[in-house]
């Protein structure tokens, strides 16, 4: 056949510009069940190390290793779980899941830490099913699930044992797309009410889509429904589940104590601030370097607008309206992508301060494939320009797996800075030497090792770059 004719002379007489072709011959290029392996593979790879890791005191006491409620599990433990309030959050299903863990294996790390990656490998499947069966695009699906599941930001989320919280929402979340997907396309009631039972599991594991009503609005967009009234009436469901548990949330962060006084950040400046952290997000997102378990606030004047909190600003206005120019230019996967990222960030932009530090990476759990979507999107673009440069085509290629390669290894790297609450705090305090939280945490350690001096330093230098009515007084 003309077809096997030129195929073999490629093989026989290869030259740079036909290596990528001859790449592209081998089966594995053609099966998708090779590529499906290969994701998980990579995934496990990059997060192996985890399951050596210990707990930590960065609130794997309270969720864990400390809490009653999660170790003595009977009929009541499970009202009280599913009834109140508990470590800032109410969050029944994730402190089920440590419960029948404890129960069984007792207080082996090595359990909770295999729970969490076999979540964050179910995940990174779900992610892909989410987007083959919104775009029908394999290598866009495969591209963006295989950054979703190995970049090194996600190492928080998995390599944490409380950051359970964050694979159990998202295996929920991604259970409630598909089924509204499903629903769509078929048109059959019983996907409609899946995803809306799957969407109020995920608020129960973590409070992670607070927008989601507008996510599913942006999916009708991107699947071209006629927007009418009974779209709206579709979306109730969903708002009062948002609406619901939003008010749980605020009302239990404020009983933990973690929303900051108005004075600590001024209210006309929050939004300026807001769009400097987005920046700092995508920033991340493209470069993971230098990750920190908290990033704290840079020094604000009160009365003044420093010239990097201006320029993030700016910038976020900037990529702002690139999205709305996509959207009436009608670049759908644009539009689609980028508001995909801006929908799950934005409740994590510290509009309401949360927490002592300006950003986390967990906070980019889920946002992150929108990112991810457009990245692909990006390569899959130039990969069409260089139709008719085979050269260029295998050095794209081999840069791809390249970054893949990268990111695996900067993964694997920061797993094991997760081993235990010391390495935690180390590495914390190696970037930000003067932040005081974590230089009462680590004084907490050597006290309880009985390393008093250390101990003594450590909550005197906490005093000098912290509220002194902050628990490290307590500890001086």
């Amino acid at each position: 056949k003309p077809s096997h004719c030129r195929k073999m002379l490629i093989l026989r007489n290869p030259d740079p510009g036909h290596l990528g072709m001859i790449l592209m011959n081998f089966p594995f290029f053609h099966n998708k069940r090779w590529h499906l392996l290969l994701l998980f593979i990579l995934v496990g790879v990059a997060f192996f190390p985890a399951l050596k890791n210990e707990f930590t005191h960065w609130d794997d006491n309270l969720f864990v290793e400390d809490n009653l409620l999660v170790k003595n599990l009977s009929w009541s433990s499970l009202w009280t779980m599913f009834s109140t309030l508990q470590v800032g959050f109410y969050h029944p299903l994730t402190l089920l899941s440590f419960s029948l863990e404890y129960n069984v294996f007792g207080a082996n790390p090595i359990a909770f830490h295999t729970t969490n990656v076999v979540l964050h490998l179910a995940n990174t499947l779900l992610a892909f099913l989410f987007l083959f069966s919104l775009r029908k695009n394999f290598f866009l699906a495969f591209g963006a699930a295989l950054l979703f599941g190995i970049h090194p930001l996600r190492v928080e989320s998995v390599a944490w044992i409380s950051g359970r919280k964050d694979v159990l929402a998202g295996f929920f979340f991604f259970l409630s797309l598909l089924s509204y997907l499903r629903y769509i396309d078929e048109k059959d009631n019983r996907f409609y009410y899946g995803s809306v039972f799957c969407s109020a599991l995920c608020f129960m594991a973590k409070p992670i889509c607070l927008l989601q009503p507008f996510l599913l609005l942006l999916i009708d967009f991107y699947r071209s429904r006629s927007f009418c009234l009974k779209l709206l009436l579709e979306k109730l469901p969903f708002f009062f589940i948002s609406l619901l548990f939003g008010i749980l949330t605020i009302k239990a962060q404020h009983e933990f104590g973690t929303i900051q006084d108005t004075f600590f950040i001024p209210l006309w400046q929050r939004g300026f601030m807001s769009g400097y952290i987005l920046i700092f997000y995508l920033w991340k997102l493209i470069w993971p370097v230098n990750l920190a378990i908290a990033y704290p606030y840079p020094p604000l004047p009160a009365d003044a607008l420093p010239p990097w909190l201006l320029s993030g600003f700016i910038c976020s206005g900037i990529l702002l309206a690139a999205l709305v120019w996509a959207f009436k230019r009608d670049k759908i996967d644009l539009v689609f992508g980028g508001s995909f990222f801006l929908i799950l960030i934005v409740p994590n932009l510290q509009t309401i301060p949360v927490g002592g530090a300006m950003a986390y990476d967990r906070y980019t759990y889920l946002p992150a494939l929108g990112f991810f979507f457009l990245a692909i999107l990006l390569v899959q673009y130039g990969r069409e320009k260089l139709l008719l440069f085979p050269i260029a085509r295998t050095a794209s290629a081999i840069g791809c797996i390249l970054i893949s390669l990268s990111l695996c290894n900067l993964t694997r790297a920061r797993c094991e800075v997760w081993k235990d609450s010391m390495s935690l705090w180390n590495d914390e305090l190696e970037q930000f030497p003067k932040f005081g939280s974590f230089l009462m945490n680590r004084g907490v350690d050597f006290l309880t090792a009985g390393k008093f001096v250390l101990a003594l330093e450590d909550f005197e230098n906490s005093l000098k770059n912290t509220d002194p009515s902050k628990h490290s007084f307590i500890h001086f």
